[in-house]
């Protein structure tokens, strides 16, 4: 595709924290909303009844797609060290927003 990148975010957490994310992650079948149980809760009862995990969410499945992605982590590293940013998923969503904004604001690349 011959694409180049001013900026690659490669956002950085643990299995363990991947696993708790996506176990609190629920879809509405009905509207198609995504919420997250611990940060994200669905206004009224009815809704709250419907939400549904996503099969992909098990936990075995989300490590066999760790381990994919820690195999090729390499490569991508290589491919994209010229305008990479590695980004700490494991902090507040304001604050990832912030070093995103600020990489794209003041590159330094």
């Amino acid at each position: 595709m011959r694409i180049n990148p001013n900026l690659v975010c490669m956002f950085e957490q643990s299995v363990d924290e991947s696993i708790n994310k996506l176990q609190a992650r629920r879809i509405d079948p009905m509207t198609g909303e995504f919420f997250n149980m611990e940060v994200n809760q669905p206004k009224f009862e009815s809704q709250n009844l419907r939400l549904q995990r996503l099969p992909g969410d098990a936990e075995d499945l989300v490590r066999k797609r760790f381990q994919t992605w820690t195999d090729n982590i390499t490569m991508l590293e290589e491919n994209y060290k010229n305008c990479l940013l590695s980004v700490s998923a494991e902090r507040l969503i304001d604050q990832v927003f912030d070093n995103i904004r600020d990489s794209i604001e003041n590159p330094i690349f």
